[in-house]
């Protein structure tokens, strides 16, 4: 451990990790929100760095996506008024999806942030989106094993 901390690979991984960084961003994979102050990859990078996971891993990271998540304070979603007050319950919902546990991702979906993004937000689209999932064989059909609320 102490001839790791004073190697020379070690001085030089945060030039590396800035010349990295500036080299992604030159070429579009990723975005840096000045505003919210946050990196962000590429839609195409992040959908291909995620197909690859194995289903372990996708459980193991996606379960730290959603705790990550959980544990943010927000405000409650029947008081948002923009998408970005909803943003947290997205992701959750989306991570939810991804490692295969429909029927959370459906009762976090269906809960105050559906009504949020329905009624507070107007944001239809985003809602159609987050949905279709559910919907495997087409909006007549609900994926199986999610039971219909109402």
């Amino acid at each position: 451990m102490a001839a790791r901390s004073k190697s020379a690979e070690l001085a030089a991984a945060p030039r590396e990790l800035e010349k990295m960084i500036r080299d992604l961003e030159r070429r579009a994979l990723l975005q840096y929100d000045a505003l919210a102050q946050r990196y962000d990859l590429h839609p195409v990078v992040r959908g291909v760095t995620a197909g690859r996971l194995e289903h372990a891993e996708t459980e193991q990271y996606g379960q730290r996506v959603i705790d990550y998540f959980l544990q943010r304070p927000h405000d409650p979603y029947g008081e948002a008024e923009t998408l970005d007050d909803v943003r947290d319950g997205l992701h959750v919902v989306r991570t939810l999806r991804k490692m295969g546990r429909y029927e959370q991702a459906a009762n976090a979906c269906a809960a105050d942030l559906g009504y949020a993004l329905a009624f507070n937000l107007e944001a239809y689209a985003e809602l159609l989106a987050l949905i279709r999932p559910f919907f495997e064989r087409g909006w007549n059909t609900l994926r199986e094993g999610l039971i219909p609320t109402r």
